[in-house]
Order: structure tokens, then sequence, then C-alpha cells
């Protein structure tokens, strides 16, 4: 059915997805964004995630039902023993495609971000010019400061 997640997917509650504004831009030409969230805001040992793809995304982390993000926006996840298996969807024309299973080390001393993009960046494609997926994901790690 259109407007569905993957038919292996539960669809969460209404209300299960908190939404914050994830980005800033910040007018220029080059179009840079600016990830304006307070670092202290994003306790150590959890997963930050921004979907600054131009599509919605849904994810499944840990085992729990999918959650939905739209574009700018984000949500946090807490680390089971320092990991976090994530399933990725996104959604083209109504209807949701899977596109990867991952596990991320989340580290209980570090801050950790995952970014969802759309690009066509070489950064992001082997030497033979493919990409691995149709969404990137940038992973950002910060470590807590010493005192």
């Amino acid at each position: 059915m259109a407007n569905q997640f993957p038919s292996d997917w539960k669809r969460s509650a209404p209300g299960g997805l908190r939404s914050e504004r994830a980005c800033e831009f910040c007018g220029r030409s080059s179009c840079r964004v600016f990830l304006g969230l307070n670092p202290s805001k994003l306790r150590l040992g959890q997963l930050r995630i921004h979907n600054l793809s131009p599509l919605p995304i849904a994810l499944r982390c840990n085992g729990a039902d999918p959650k939905e993000i739209k574009t700018k926006g984000s949500m946090i996840i807490p680390a089971t023993h320092e990991q976090i298996s994530c399933d990725l969807a996104y959604r083209v024309e109504n209807e949701w495609k899977f596109q990867e299973h991952n596990f991320m080390p989340v580290r209980a001393k570090e801050q950790t971000q995952m970014i969802i993009v759309k690009s066509n960046n070489s950064y992001f494609q082997s030497a033979d010019g493919s990409s691995g997926g149709f969404l990137q994901v940038v992973t950002l790690r910060r470590a807590a400061s010493e005192s």
C-alpha cells in the first residue's frame, strides 16, 4: 500500500516522534548547513539523528517500532550496551523503500550524531563513481571534555 512503512515494520503511535528543528540555513549561496543545537543538550552515550535529506525517513532502532523523521527533523536514541541497531528507510512518491541495516557504536564517553543527507558529492563516491546507497549517512563523534 502507498504511504506505508516497509511491510515488516509497525507504525508507531501518533506523537511518538519528538520533532525539533535540527538545522538552520545561513542564507548564503553556498547553502552551508549549521547544526545549531547546543552540545550540552545531548547526553553522553546517546545518538542524535538529523534528517537533512529532502525526503522523509523512517528508522527502527534497537528493535523498537519505527519512527518517521521529516526533512530537517531530529530525534535522540539511547544506546544499549554502547551500540545501536538501526534500520533506515526513505519515502519516495508515497512508497517506503528500505535502504540499510547497521550496527553503530555509541560509546558512553562520547556524544554521537548521525546526519542523513542526499548528495552527489564525490566525498560519498567510491573510485569508480558509485555510491553505497540512495541516501548518505555521516557520523560525528565528540569525546567528553576533560575537566
